[in-house]
């Protein structure tokens, strides 16, 4: 098997850092707002603005205070989901109507009708609904049910 070249290398490395240059990471920074994602020192960011889009990564639902998992119930947990991305995008000067894609990601694809019905009372009194993808994980961090990503754009 032939190594790969050195310049090979830095560009491999060299390009998602000239991406990243321009790009503004968000973390939770506000007394009492600690989270888990931050706290743990995980490599990446809870969300990245760039431009006039904010990329937010998969929330589960924990409560970013303590990091416990909140609700035990695909209802009770979408609803923190939902409130933990609110709180990311508020700090952007957003809202969910702001939101143009989502990815659900869920532990049973059976919980997606009763996820379903939480989602649409978020999501669904926008003018136009963001685009979704739902599917089925074998596993979520915290053995969470639901992980939702979202792309807004201002």
């Amino acid at each position: 098997m032939r190594k790969p070249s050195i310049s090979l290398l830095s560009q491999a490395f060299f390009i998602p850092l000239l991406w990243s240059a321009s790009a503004t990471a968000i973390f939770w920074s506000e007394p009492g707002l600690s989270a888990p994602v931050a706290a743990a020192a995980k490599p990446y960011s809870p969300a990245v603005r760039k431009g006039n889009t904010v990329y937010v990564a998969g929330q589960t639902p924990n409560d970013q205070k303590t990091g416990e998992i909140v609700g035990v119930t695909i209802e009770e947990q979408t609803k923190q989901v939902i409130q933990n991305i609110e709180a990311i995008l508020t700090k952007e000067g957003m809202t969910l109507s702001n939101v143009v894609s989502t990815t659900v990601y869920l532990s049973d694809l059976n919980n997606l009708k009763r996820m379903n019905r939480v989602y649409a009372i978020a999501f669904g009194l926008s003018p136009v609904p963001p685009a979704r993808t739902a599917i089925q994980i074998s596993r979520l961090p915290g053995d969470a049910l639901i992980e939702i990503t979202v792309i807004a754009v201002d």
